[in-house]
């Protein structure tokens, strides 16, 4: 078994190019002190929202767990993502918390906004796994600036990127 930090690294840089969650949900799953790891289901492969959808999902835990954490690929950009990292979950059924996610750069592909993926109606890129070029570390995405194909005043965002909203059910 590999390193499990840079296991979820490539899962998630893996999922931030190109959509698809498998890498990541696999080494997420395989993770000590996980309760439960899953995919939202959508219509589409991979699982895709567009600007203002919204889903939902019921996730199952035991009654100790005490945090969620969450990730998935910010469309037309090469290895955005947006993610909540160990945000405290409601403790009495009923509750509900909001939570903004920010968009963050995988730093796994140059930042040159050519030939991002998306752009043909496909959501992410052909190939799997880290490319070359990037900066090796994730940080905060810093948007889109026009320096490749993609026209910021149409696609560029300020964070946070989405609204995530937790409710204790049972």
């Amino acid at each position: 078994m590999g390193d499990p930090g840079y296991d979820v690294y490539f899962g998630l840089a893996t999922a931030a190019e190109t959509g698809f969650p498998g890498t990541l949900l696999d080494a997420v799953s395989a993770s000590k002190g996980v309760d439960e790891a899953v995919v939202l289901a959508t219509d589409a492969s991979p699982p895709i929202l567009l600007p203002g959808e919204s889903n939902s999902t019921t996730i199952s835990a035991s009654r100790f767990t005490k945090f969620l954490s969450m990730a998935a690929m910010l469309g037309k950009t090469n290895d955005g993502f947006y993610a909540l990292r160990s945000v405290p979950l409601p403790l009495f059924i009923g509750e509900s918390k909001y939570y903004y996610a920010e968009g963050y750069d995988a730093g796994s592909e140059d930042n040159d906004e050519v030939g991002i993926g998306g752009l043909d109606g496909d959501v992410g890129e052909t190939g799997v796994g880290i490319n070359e070029g990037g900066e090796g570390y994730i940080h905060v995405h810093v948007g889109i600036h026009g320096i490749g194909i993609l026209d910021p005043e149409i696609y560029d965002w300020r964070n946070p990127v989405v609204e995530v909203k937790i409710q204790r059910i049972k």
